[in-house]
C-alpha cells in the first residue's frame, strides 16, 4: 500500500469505507480524475455521491497524493459553504464518498439554453455570499483552491452552495513558498488569473480573481470567452483583456471588476466580499434583502456551534 494511504488510515481510521457498502447508480459527473456516481449507502439507504478515481489499478504517486491531499483539506475544513465528505477508500478503486447534492453545479444554471430554470436575483445573491464566506474560512486556513469555477460550486435543495474539489488545492504558508513554488497552468484556463498563467508565484488572490469571473457567468449566462480557444483566452488574459462586462446589476459588475484586476494587490479579499454582501453593499438587482439577513444568521448560529 502506498505511504499516502496508510497515513490516510492512521490519520482518519474512521473514515474509511467498503465500496460494498454502496449501491452505485447513475454517472452524474465525468471529469480528469474519473467518474461521480449516485449512490446509495445500503445500511441506511442515505442517497450520496461516490468519486472513483479513473485507473485505480494503475495510479502514479503523485495522483494519490493529490488524492491524500483532498481528504486532508476537506476533513480540516468544516465550514458553512465548503462540500464535506463521509469517507474514502484506500484500496482500488480508490473514490471519496460525499453528500449528493440534488441541484447539481452552478454551471448548469449559468447557461441560457439549459434544461434547468434561471435562478432568480435572491438566490444568485445567496449563492456569491455562501461562496465569498467558504473562500474567507478556507483563506483565513491558508488554503488556496487554485481551480474555483462555476463546475465546482455545488448546489443544495434549497440553491446554497458548496465548494469542492479541492485536488489541486494547496497552502500558502511562507515555508512552502520556500521548499516549492506553486505549480502553474493548473486549474481552469476560463477562470484562470492572468498571474497563475505565467508564473509559479502566486497567492490567495487568484481565488479572487476566479471568482470574479463565477460573477460574470452569474450575470451573463455564459461561460467567460466562451467559444474562444484556451491559448487565445490565455494570451488576452495575460495581456488584461476581460469578458464584455453585462449591463445592469452596478453594484455586482463593479464588485466583479475589482476581483478580476490584473494587479493582485487591488483585488478585494474574500472577508472584504462577504462583509459588502453582509453590510448590503452588494446584491444582484431585485434582490429580497431579508434573505441575506436569514442567510447571515444562519451563518452566526452555525459559527457558535462550532
Amino acid at each position: 500500500m502506498s505511504k499516502h494511504l496508510q497515513e490516510l488510515e492512521k490519520k482518519f481510521s474512521g473514515g474509511v469505507v467498503d465500496l460494498n457498502d454502496f449501491q452505485k447508480g447513475d454517472v452524474i459527473g465525468v471529469g480528469g480524475f474519473g467518474k461521480v456516481y449516485k449512490a446509495i449507502y445500503k445500511p441506511t439507504r442515505e442517497i450520496c455521491a461516490i468519486k472513483e478515481l479513473a485507473n485505480t489499478d494503475h495510479l502514479t504517486e503523485e495522483i494519490i497524493s493529490e488524492y491524500r491531499h483532498e481528504i486532508e483539506i476537506v476533513a480540516k475544513c468544516r465550514y458553512s459553504f465548503v462540500l464535506s465528505i463521509y469517507g474514502f477508500t484506500i484500496k482500488p478503486p480508490l473514490a471519496i464518498v460525499m453528500p449528493f447534492l440534488e441541484n447539481g453545479s452552478l454551471y448548469n444554471y449559468t447557461r441560457k439554453h439549459h434544461y434547468v430554470s434561471r435562478l432568480n436575483p435572491t438566490q444568485n445573491t445567496l449563492i456569491a455570499m455562501g461562496i465569498a464566506y467558504g473562500m474567507m474560512r478556507l483563506h483565513a486556513h491558508k488554503i488556496i483552491h487554485r481551480d474555483l469555477k462555476s463546475l465546482n460550486i455545488l448546489l443544495d435543495s434549497k440553491f446554497l452552495p458548496f465548494i469542492c474539489d479541492f485536488g489541486i488545492a494547496r497552502t500558502s504558508s511562507k515555508r512552502e513558498k520556500k521548499s516549492e513554488e506553486m505549480t502553474k497552468d493548473i486549474g481552469s484556463t476560463y477562470w484562470m488569473a492572468p498571474e497563475q498563467m505565467a508564473s509559479s508565484n502566486y497567492d490567495e488572490k487568484v481565488d479572487v480573481y476566479s471568482y470574479g469571473m463565477i460573477l460574470y457567468e452569474m450575470l451573463a449566462h455564459k461561460m467567460p470567452f466562451e467559444g474562444k480557444p484556451p491559448l487565445g483566452v490565455a494570451i488576452k488574459v495575460q495581456q488584461g483583456g476581460r469578458p464584455k462586462i453585462p449591463s445592469g446589476n452596478h453594484q455586482i459588475t463593479k464588485l466583479m471588476a475589482q476581483c478580476w484586476h490584473q494587479n493582485p494587490k487591488k483585488r478585494p479579499s474574500f472577508k472584504q466580499i462577504f462583509e459588502k454582501f453582509q453590510k448590503r453593499k452588494v446584491m444582484f438587482d431585485e434582490t429580497e434583502t431579508k434573505a441575506m439577513k436569514v442567510l447571515v444568521k444562519m451563518i452566526e448560529d452555525t459559527e457558535k456551534k462550532a
